[in-house]
């Protein structure tokens, strides 16, 4: 990142803890509920003014922080504020530098797959059905199978149709193939078994596609291990 880029984040930073000791110090009136809840969370008001940012470097900047915040136990299952600020990195429209944007939400999904837990799920859960970009989608397949848990087996349905949709593609994506694949594998030992009647047929459909060979080879190794 750039150092205007940098000036550019303190600066946000420096406008958010001068608008708290603003509130705080104002004479003749209490503070409000709201700027209560906002002073307790300057941090993750900076975090938010990055993620909204339209340049791709501030987002990653974002991220990182909100990276830091989980390994550090600051981003707990009940740390909505934080939950909303990473849903909407993954799941952001994006401006005219694509690759650099899909990177941005690449780096989103494997954060909430370290994080795990029902939330994560459900926001990976939206971007395979809604995202179209096969790198993201990889990343969004490999973290749902890195969080495990899918007693109702939406988890696999959601996976098994977006690869069928890859598989019937004439130049179907093979990064995106291998990771549902692993995401499939992890699921079932999560869960002893799979619970969904067309993972199978979805996975035969990999042998009848456009594969290379190394992607087979693993719905191969999978469909073994499944069946012992």
């Amino acid at each position: 990142m750039n150092r205007k880029k940098l000036l550019a984040s303190f600066f946000l930073f420096a406008c958010v803890l001068a608008g708290m000791a603003m509130a705080q110090t104002a004479p003749g009136r209490d503070r409000t509920i709201e700027e209560l809840y906002l002073s307790q969370n300057i941090e993750l008001q900076m975090i938010r003014n990055q993620a909204l940012s339209n340049d791709w470097e501030l987002r990653m900047l974002a991220l990182q922080n909100l990276r830091a915040m989980s390994a550090e136990g600051r981003f707990g299952g009940d740390n909505s504020a934080a939950f909303s600020v990473l849903e909407q990195l993954s799941k952001q429209e994006q401006p005219t530098n694509t690759k650099n944007f899909n990177l941005v939400r690449r780096e989103a999904c494997n954060l909430l797959g370290e994080i795990g837990g029902e939330k994560s799920q459900k926001i990976l859960l939206d971007v395979m059905m809604n995202d179209q970009e096969p790198m993201v989608l990889a990343e969004a397949a490999y973290a749902l199978g890195r969080i495990g848990g899918d007693k109702n087996g939406e988890v696999l349905g959601k996976l098994m149709w977006v690869l069928h949709k890859e598989n019937i593609k004439p130049a179907p994506d093979n990064n995106f193939a291998f990771a549902t694949l692993l995401a499939i594998e992890k699921l079932a030992k999560s869960e002893d078994g799979l619970k969904h009647p067309e993972a199978l047929n979805v996975m035969i459909e990999i042998m009848e596609s456009n594969y290379i060979r190394d992607v087979k080879m693993k719905t191969l190794d999978v469909i073994y291990k499944l069946r012992k």
